[in-house]
């Protein structure tokens, strides 16, 4: 991110780090990522006295060339955010590749309107995740979704 910053000083208020799986063309994408895998206190850095050339957010209209730069508050800055994954995370919550690449075929068969998905507009992996809870995934697909209720009740530890 900081060679995105300095590639270009006038350029960039927001520099946003993702991961491979998100779309970086897509802002509800970034945002998906900002919102499930960055911290603002530990994720956000901010890079003060920017070039303010063609930016009127960064002094008054009457302000000197030299007011417009530097002396604080004035001049600009760069909020660089990684919203990138920092460890393993569970699996995205929805249905696998196989059954949505289903799902858009009956829809389509079915002549609805046509669909523009966005990512992630299917379920994958994000990290390792433990077997009983793959297993569980696929008992609900099946319909057998009680037989796991019923595993964990079992299981369930008293509060």
């Amino acid at each position: 991110m900081m060679a995105a910053a300095a590639f270009d000083s006038a350029q960039g208020k927001m520099i946003i780090a993702v991961d491979e799986d998100v779309d970086a063309y897509d802002i509800d994408s970034v945002i998906w990522a900002m919102s499930t895998r960055m911290q603002p206190h530990m994720d956000m850095q901010i890079v003060q006295n920017r070039v303010a050339l063609l930016d009127p957010s960064s002094a008054p209209p009457d302000a000197s060339r030299e007011e417009s730069f530097f002396p604080k508050p004035r001049g600009t800055s760069t909020v660089m955010i990684d919203a990138t994954r920092k460890w393993d995370y569970p699996p995205t919550s929805l249905p696998p590749q196989d059954i949505m690449l289903r799902a858009r075929s009956i829809w389509e068969e079915l002549r609805l309107p046509k669909l523009s998905p966005k990512q992630p507009w299917y379920g994958y992996p994000l990290g390792p995740w433990p077997a009983e809870c793959d297993r569980d995934a696929a008992a609900g697909i099946q319909g057998r979704y009680l037989e796991t209720g019923e595993r964990r009740k079992s299981t369930r530890k008293p509060v």
